[in-house]
């Protein structure tokens, strides 16, 4: 049994005039469209026959229908009595995925560090190579122990002086 004798057997249910416009998204494109109806398998809608070269068959898209986004894909174009053309669509998946009332990045999902993370890698770097640096043992017979001893010291001295000069002890 071929897919389109599948989605023709399918029970569909027809959808009332007042719940029919949809928004099909196929690549960039956005058009309004008429759901007649649905079943299980798939939709039929119905759009200007002007559009009908832009419904290629076996392209994917979304169709966005009363607060839900299904993936679907084009099995074929049929003209119409009143002057349109009906399109076939499968649904690709089986769940509708929920509209999204939200706008910017997600709050449920923050943002992961992952090991392949570039500053992250170059930070740690750079850290473990000034601890490498002011190490007593290494810094010192690198001659570098006292310039990282002398900078804390110097930063600790000016923080002195800045609170004792507010009235701060």
């Amino acid at each position: 049994m071929s897919e389109e004798t599948h989605f023709a057997t399918a029970y569909s249910f027809s959808v009332d005039a007042a719940d029919a416009y949809a928004v099909l998204r196929v690549g960039r494109t956005t058009f309004r469209v008429q759901l007649v109806d649905f079943s299980w398998a798939g939709f039929t809608i119905s759009a200007p026959k002007k559009w009908a070269r832009r419904f290629k068959k076996g392209t994917s898209g979304t169709l966005s229908h009363q607060g839900t986004k299904h993936s679907i894909s084009i099995l074929g174009t049929a003209a119409s009595a009143d002057g349109n053309i009906h399109v076939s669509l499968a649904r690709a998946d089986g769940k509708p995925q929920p509209k999204r009332t939200i706008y910017g990045p997600s709050k449920v999902r923050p943002r992961g560090v992952q090991q392949g993370d570039a500053i992250l890698t170059a930070a740690s770097g750079l850290c473990i190579l000034l601890l490498v640096l002011a190490m007593p043992g290494w810094g010192d017979s690198w001659g570098t122990s006292y310039y990282f001893t002398d900078g804390v010291n110097s930063i600790g001295r000016a923080l002195y002086q800045m609170l004792r000069s507010f009235g701060l002890r």
